[in-house]
């Protein structure tokens, strides 16, 4: 009878930690105040520039120069879900929508990078006058997608299709080969990223998104799904709990069917 307790123990105990497994934090930037988009520049990088918080992808390019081939992307996620607590480990999935180079997909690096917490933006289109601010150029971590551009985009560096000023933190990259292409899933997961979700005081978190080799010409694309393709298909954040939490909370269930 006892060991046919212990068995049933057991059991249960799979039951719950399995249970718990479920917990992780799920967070979309169609969530909340969450927001995607991509900045991209022009033939000649001068205005005006297109705005693409309405496409339902999110481009990657690191023109040889800056021209139309620069493309950065932006993405935004509200933490409200997370109540600030400790969390194992952070995880970014994104959907890809184009894995391209003349047809053929091909293998990139993708750097992630965060936007300091509480950037305040920085204007960088003067109105007419030369001397007035223009509110719709000024871009902080609640930048807005109708009308986020190249020159507004926070921590962009227009003169360059790679670099980022020191407001953008790098976290790490991940690898994209030729065997990811259309509606395949990505993960980047690294200590950086958790800590930088950890260090968050306002609630939201802003991460960019760049290539690190250079290419010229528009032939080698790699772009994601937007939340505007299908929440489905949405960038996603997900927050997995520590083991030691759902151990601690499977023992205690534990605890009960056994005392019974």
């Amino acid at each position: 009878m006892r060991r046919f307790t212990r068995v049933i123990v057991a059991i249960v105990a799979v039951m719950v930690v399995s249970s718990f497994a479920s917990a992780s934090i799920v967070i979309k930037t169609s969530d909340g105040q969450g927001a995607d988009a991509y900045a991209q520049g022009t033939a000649t990088n001068t205005a005006p520039f297109p705005n693409t918080g309405s496409s339902s992808s999110l481009v990657v390019k690191n023109g040889a120069a800056p021209d139309q081939y620069t493309r950065k992307t932006y993405l935004r996620f509200d933490l409200a879900a997370w109540n600030g607590g400790s969390f194992a480990a952070a995880r970014l999935d994104l959907r890809i929508s184009n894995n391209d180079d003349q047809g053929t997909p091909t293998d990139f690096v993708v750097e992630v990078l965060g936007l300091v917490d509480g950037y305040a933006g920085v204007d960088q289109t003067p109105t007419p006058d030369g001397d007035v601010t223009d509110e719709e150029d000024v871009h902080d971590e609640f930048w807005a997608e109708s009308t986020l551009d190249w020159d507004s985009a926070p921590a962009n560096v227009t003169t360059s299709g790679f670099s980022l000023t020191s407001d953008a933190v790098s976290l790490g990259t991940f690898n994209v080969t030729a065997n990811d292409t259309t509606a395949d899933w990505v993960s980047f997961s690294s200590a950086a990223l958790d800590n930088f979700i950890h260090a968050d005081t306002n609630g939201v978190i802003t991460l960019i998104v760049r290539r690190t080799g250079a290419h010229a010409g528009g032939s080698s694309n790699l772009s994601f799904y937007s939340k505007e393709a299908s929440a489905a298909s949405a960038p996603t954040l997900t927050l997995i709990p520590e083991p030691a939490t759902l151990a601690m909370l499977a023992m205690g269930s534990l605890g009960l069917i056994r005392r019974r």
